[in-house]
């Protein structure tokens, strides 16, 4: 059975905002944080091996982060990430608000193609 993820945003007064990933069991019970970012979500999505990534518009950045918990930026060269899918290959689609294109990367994150012309 798959474990459940919540995500709890923390806004800090004078600080950054920071996102907390808290990971929750099937029964509902909170079994901790296991990552934080220094930002704030838009957009999210879990792949089939469990690994998150989160769009942040702020950030102008993706991160993955790893069902242990480890976070790294995923992809480059956003101007305002603003939603994240996956296919069942693996691929991470992002969508681009403000250059109005769908960038695709692979499972490892290699660029693969974009979608839509840059504006």
């Amino acid at each position: 059975v798959p474990m459940f993820l919540a995500f709890l945003v923390f806004p800090l007064i004078n600080f950054k905002s920071l996102t907390f990933f808290t990971k929750f069991n099937s029964l509902g019970a909170n079994v901790g944080t296991i990552a934080v970012l220094p930002s704030t979500p838009n957009g999210l999505v879990v792949d089939a091996s469990g690994n998150v990534f989160v769009a942040s518009q702020s950030a102008n950045a993706v991160y993955k982060v790893t069902p242990q918990g480890a976070v790294s930026a995923f992809g480059s060269g956003f101007a305002s990430p603003s939603g994240v899918a996956v296919d069942t290959a693996g691929n991470l689609y992002v969508a681009d608000s403000v250059a109005k294109v769908i960038m695709v990367y692979d499972k490892d994150g290699k660029y693969l193609r974009r979608i839509g012309e840059a504006k």
